[in-house]
């Protein structure tokens, strides 16, 4: 049964690598990630075995160790991120607009603390051209200072 693989996968002589285990102390905690359902089967390449990630498994993975703060520091942490969305819808120099703020989590929640304020943006481009777009785009990876860690930054950039 699927629980929803949100990639990430990895293979067991990977995970043995990292782990720094035998092969079959390695399969036995695959095999209760995926009992768990942090890890579901995603097939084989080469003869080789692979674990993808599920929800739960992304949601462990950038699960934080952070103690909550107090709802008046989350509230003004919010008011402080919708005064930079402000900036960036304002500013020329952005070339994607917030048109959407979506709250979840532990923030919209009635408690004293809060563990993370959840927070997901529609952007739209704030120009239509996609070919002027993409020149501004190449213009302002050129122009960057920033060395890109993988291509989601690279692609990120603008």
């Amino acid at each position: 049964m699927s629980r929803k693989s949100c990639g990430g996968s990895v293979s067991e002589s990977f995970a043995r690598r990292v782990l720094k285990l035998g092969a079959e102390r390695t399969r036995k905690i695959l095999d209760e990630l995926a009992r768990q359902g942090f890890l579901e089967k995603g097939g084989s390449y080469q003869g080789e075995e692979y674990w993808q990630n599920t929800i739960k498994g992304n949601s462990l993975s950038m699960a934080s160790v952070a103690w909550p703060v107090t709802r008046a520091k989350a509230d003004q942490i919010f008011a402080d991120f919708m005064e930079r969305v402000q900036k960036v819808n304002d500013d020329r120099y952005y070339l994607f607009r917030v048109t959407r703020v979506v709250l979840f989590g532990s923030y919209i929640r009635d408690t004293p603390t809060v563990n993370a304020i959840d927070i997901a943006l529609q952007l739209v481009p704030k120009i239509d051209d996609l070919n002027r777009r993409g020149e501004i785009y190449e213009q302002r990876r050129r122009e960057s200072p920033r060395n890109f860690r993988n291509l989601i930054d690279l692609i990120g950039c603008p």
